[in-house]
């Protein structure tokens, strides 16, 4: 199952840079390299607060093998700053989408064993 999610968002990530690629042919290039750029530097800025504020947290409760819903929304939160950084448009999309809560407690309830 992982095999297939991570092919999705390989093909994913391909036609989205291509996307990115036909954007810019149309515009001045740097428009969307201000905005790969911005939106990079969103997801670093929201994976380093995620670390600094919770990274021990985060050890803990991976070193104690527990998953609970705080641990999951962390990650969630982690994976939506990695898909920032990734360029395009649509991950970029993901990547905001994943960031409001009520969508990562959706995902949460999905995640998490009962």
């Amino acid at each position: 199952m992982i095999g297939f999610i991570v092919i999705v968002l390989a093909a994913f990530l391909v036609v989205d840079c291509s996307a990115v690629v036909v954007f810019a042919n149309s515009t001045d290039w740097l428009i969307p390299l201000c905005l790969v750029a911005a939106t990079a530097l969103l997801g670093l800025g929201v994976i380093c607060f995620v670390l600094v504020r919770y990274g021990p947290l985060i050890r803990k409760d991976l070193r104690d093998d527990t998953l609970d819903d705080t641990l999951t929304d962390k990650l969630l939160i982690m994976v939506a700053g990695c898909l920032l950084i990734l360029p395009g448009f649509g991950m970029d999309a993901l990547g905001l989408i994943l960031l409001l809560p009520f969508v990562r407690r959706m995902a949460v309830q999905v995640l998490t064993p009962e």
